[in-house]
């Protein structure tokens, strides 16, 4: 009897030990494409115990967020600035838009690594040597082609549209925007 007792007792300690570790996997896993049955089970028995909930070790907030912005001549006259992937039909939880932050982080950090003045005058030519503003151009340029299904004809310019995280207890917002040169557009 005493044995019996024992094997119950290690068999539903296994399938205890399988299960949490089952569970603890999905949920730390997010990447695994799984029913939403699953994953919700595995939220609810992770989240009371494991999810870290920020009340004593606050993440660093964000200085700003950066939006990539281009525009280009039609008729003779510059079109308006549009944000990229936004005006493209992109929502904000997009890849799309995952794509177009990850070219604006290797780009501003490009500019902080290359901007430079030379006698008072702010100087782009290191910035736009580099694979991090062909990167940039490169989407642009594709992203509307891809939406609007025409190429722009000859020149482009980009810029960098950053939003400043207001500083707590203010609601204030500040904007500031850094244009690159004009690209002209080689003939095919």
């Amino acid at each position: 009897m005493g044995q019996k007792r024992h094997r119950i007792i290690a068999v539903l300690g296994i399938a205890f030990l399988a299960i949490h570790f089952t569970l603890t996997s999905i949920y730390s896993m997010d990447f695994l494409v799984l029913p939403r049955s699953v994953r919700q089970a595995s939220q609810i028995y992770t989240v009371p115990f494991f999810h870290q909930n920020w009340s004593m070790f606050a993440p660093e907030v964000p200085e700003y967020d950066l939006q990539l912005q281009y525009r280009y001549p039609t008729n003779g006259v510059w079109s308006e600035w549009n944000e990229t992937t936004e005006s493209c039909g992109f929502e904000y939880r997009d890849r799309a838009e995952y794509l177009e932050q990850s070219i604006c982080s290797g780009l501003a950090y490009q500019v902080a690594q290359n901007i430079y003045f030379e006698n008072g005058v702010r100087k782009l030519d290191r910035i736009e040597a580099g694979f991090d503003y062909g990167k940039a151009l490169n989407y642009a340029l594709k992203m509307h082609e891809h939406y609007y299904s025409k190429e722009i004809e000859d020149s482009l310019q980009i810029r960098l549209q950053f939003i400043f995280t207001p500083k707590p207890g203010s609601t204030e917002e500040k904007t500031d925007y850094l244009e690159f040169n004009t690209f002209i557009i080689p003939a095919h």
